[in-house]
């Protein structure tokens, strides 16, 4: 163990170095010189310097742990101050506690404006964590295609969610139009949504009329022409609307330029997703009318709960002979 090596990476950690990236970077190209150095002239085996950066950035998360940090996340405040900024003067905000169906590392805000209602959705560095087992998992278990990568970083997340709502609302798609893309502090972005009154599939009781189904089909044979899928279709993400639209909400898990397994993997969820509420034959009678039989035989392979959302699954476990009715 080099203890030299060790305490730079247990005090960088300790001290964090959030919103300063010109520090961090410098860290990092000390620590790869010294690296080099060490190998090169010392001739210090690899594997006793990763050891020596593993266990000093276990020292350092332990003492952060042990003595608290100072949290990073946005409060109510700041986030009306940017959405102020960006022109959207907040008469109100409040936190909404999702039903755990929504997109982990996320925090959401109702907001009423001069204009309307907004829906707000946070995310900040903080959060990143949320579900990283879970993704590894999936990750290991099923191929790229079907389990798509964690994103690295904030940014990374806020810019694949607008470029999704972009795509979405160009295609002609009835979904939320993204309002404004917005920083609040150094590590957290805020996606400003319109809000749209109506009740999702997962609330109707009972399900929804053959012309609701066929325009929940409509509007996700739109996002598919443009070679654009959701990777949400789950029932609280259906929304029908006061004016009969069927709308789709918060596509920013799916794909552009999507390929076609991964287009088949959408429909997938979304014949899965549907037999639960209204049963395998009227499903699978819309699914006739609205698709050429030899797409639907290359997605017959995939109605399988491995490639289906969590939701989606956990409800299958409870009515397990719903996939092979539906197939």
């Amino acid at each position: 163990l080099d203890p030299a090596l060790a305490g730079l990476v247990a005090y960088a950690t300790m001290v964090g170095l959030v919103g300063r990236p010109a520090w961090r970077n410098a860290l990092w190209v000390a620590v790869g010189v010294y690296s080099v150095v060490h190998v090169g002239v010392l001739h210090t085996p690899l594997l006793t310097l990763l050891i020596t950066v593993i266990a000093g950035r276990a020292i350092g998360l332990a003492v952060r742990y042990v003595a608290g940090s100072t949290s990073e996340r946005p409060g109510a405040l700041a986030i009306a101050t940017a959405l102020r900024a960006a022109e959207l003067p907040v008469r109100a905000i409040r936190r909404i506690r999702t039903n755990g169906t929504a997109e982990s590392g996320s925090r959401h805000y109702a907001v009423t404006t001069a204009e309307g209602a907004l829906d707000i959705v946070v995310f900040d560095r903080d959060q990143q964590a949320a579900g990283l087992f879970y993704r590894i998992y999936r990750s290991v278990r099923l191929l790229g295609p079907v389990s798509r990568s964690a994103p690295v970083s904030v940014d990374r997340v806020v810019e694949r969610r607008a470029l999704l709502s972009y795509a979405a609302e160009d295609a002609g798609v009835p979904t939320p139009r993204l309002r404004a893309l917005v920083r609040v502090g150094p590590e957290a972005a805020v996606l400003a949504f319109e809000h749209h009154d109506g009740t999702t599939l997962a609330r109707r009781n009972p399900g929804c009329s053959d012309e609701e189904l066929k325009r929940i089909w409509d509007a996700v044979g739109k996002l598919h022409a443009r070679r654009v899928t959701h990777r949400g279709l789950t029932a609280d993400r259906i929304l029908f609307t006061g004016d009969g639209r069927a709308m789709l909400l918060d596509p920013g898990d799916g794909d552009v330029a999507a390929s076609d397994l991964q287009i088949r993997l959408d429909v997938a969820q979304l014949l899965a997703e549907l037999t639960l509420y209204v049963g395998p034959d009227r499903t699978s009678r819309l699914a006739l009318g609205k698709s050429k039989a030899h797409e639907l035989l290359a997605v017959v392979p995939l109605l399988q709960p491995v490639v289906l959302a969590r939701s989606t699954r956990k409800s299958l476990r409870r009515h397990r002979d719903v996939l092979p009715a539906l197939r």
